[in-house]
């Protein structure tokens, strides 16, 4: 005979349609409320709010209410929370586009899209696939997604009061959010608000290099990732208030006949020393994805390299090396409107070439061969840690986040470091 536990998990399974319907209903319930709470410019102009007759002036707008933070909470944490047991309590994992589109269409179809938006809905999905389909164990990817689920559902209390705090009135964040760089761009994070995120963890970067100096640590970030994933953002907003003494950034061009015969050479002659940190805008990675997908180096080039990445690394780091290797990862669309945002601007033209227009005819070459360098170079003790810079302000926050989160630096600010978006920034 089951206990009651058991009798109320097997009904939930048996009836999961019928709650995640349930559920959608009960979340768009509550975002209509909130809706509800907000004047915009139509509900003014028009003066459908309250009855009130037209005004020319626009009214200061209600703040949301905050007794509907709970509800919003527990009911968009339960639906997940029912997702995620359906997923784990199936004999096998398959996590497919078609049906998280579904799902996500639903909840949108029942929501309000733009405060889904302001979750991240979207990302989670996309980001719970590919990681998901990157882990061949069974076992490690219930753990993996478990451990997704969990992470992503506790973040979503701060962020609602994220949205309390900073946003009051929806055509303004529309009109903030823009990118500046990139003014067709969406983020969940308005200027001002990304503004004071990125001073806070400035400051953190800071208390980094002098424990860096202090210890004499060496630490090397490696940024890779498509064109225009922003690779030379994050590593601007990095460097651009720590003292320069003490940090180097790393460029390569094209290597010569004896660089590319001798690989890891010039870039060991670059690695850092005791007290410094160093930034590589590209790395040794590019024999791993760049060349091969574009014919800039043979087969037996590529496989010698495969072959020997992850013992160099394995002995750098024996070596005191600390290395974190970051991939910048965006969608087609993204890197398209990315390039033709450089053709068109007066000042960063010169930014889109002949190499990028080939690599977009390249793209489904490029991620055979990132997933090939994924599967054999991700390991324990130097991973991937991926990060989704389509919206790029939250990309740069969630990877500074990720830098400082795992050294060990004193008197650091966990508060400011816990505001973390666990898909955004994940390691594989």
């Amino acid at each position: 005979m089951m206990n009651y536990t058991e009798y109320i998990i097997e009904k939930s399974i048996e009836d999961v349609e019928d709650q995640e319907e349930g559920l959608e209903l009960k979340i768009k319930s509550i975002f209509s409320k909130i809706l509800d709470t907000i004047e915009t410019d139509e509900d003014i102009l028009e003066g459908k709010k309250h009855g009130k007759k037209k005004k020319e002036k626009k009214e200061k707008p209600k703040k949301l209410k905050k007794e509907h933070l709970n509800d919003i909470v527990e009911n968009l944490t339960e639906f997940l929370e029912v997702y995620k047991y359906k997923l784990l309590s199936s004999k096998k994992i398959n996590i497919d586009k078609p049906s998280l589109d579904r799902i996500q269409k639903e909840i949108e179809d029942k929501t309000d899209k733009f405060l889904l938006k302001e979750l991240n809905l979207d990302i989670f999905f996309r980001t719970l696939r590919k990681s998901a389909q990157m882990i061949t164990d069974p076992n490690e990817a219930r753990e993996y997604i478990s451990e997704f689920f969990e992470d992503y559902i506790s973040s979503l209390r701060k962020r609602i009061n994220n949205i309390l705090h900073y946003y009051q009135d929806i055509k303004d964040i529309k009109k903030e959010v823009r990118d500046k760089e990139y003014p067709l761009e969406y983020s969940i994070l308005p200027s001002f608000s990304y503004d004071e995120e990125l001073k806070q963890l400035q400051i953190e970067l800071n208390k980094l290099i002098e424990w860096i100096v202090k210890e004499n640590k060496k630490i090397l970030l490696i940024f890779e990732g498509r064109d225009a994933a922003g690779k030379g953002g994050i590593i601007k907003v990095i460097t651009e208030n720590i003292n320069p003494k003490y940090y180097r950034i790393e460029n390569f061009g094209i290597p010569t006949l004896y660089q590319k015969r001798n690989w890891f050479h010039r870039y060991q002659k670059v690695l850092p020393k005791a007290g410094e940190l160093v930034l590589f805008d590209r790395s040794w990675y590019n024999r791993a994805v760049v060349d091969p997908a574009m014919g800039y180096c043979t087969k037996e080039q590529y496989d010698d390299f495969m072959q020997k990445v992850v013992p160099f690394e394995e002995k750098l780091m024996d070596s005191g090396t600390i290395i974190m290797k970051f991939w910048f990862s965006i969608t087609k669309e993204t890197q398209l409107d990315r390039f033709e945002a450089r053709k068109e601007s007066p000042l960063r033209y010169w930014k889109y070439t002949e190499n990028d227009a080939k690599s977009l005819s390249k793209w489904d070459v490029v991620s055979r061969f990132k997933q090939q360098m994924f599967e054999k170079t991700s390991t324990d003790k130097c991973p991937w840690t991926i990060i989704d810079s389509n919206d790029k302000k939250a990309g740069r926050t969630n990877t500074i986040r990720y830098i400082l989160r795992n050294l060990d630096y004193p008197e650091k600010n966990y508060e400011e470091l816990e505001k973390f978006y666990p898909e955004v920034c994940y390691i594989i």
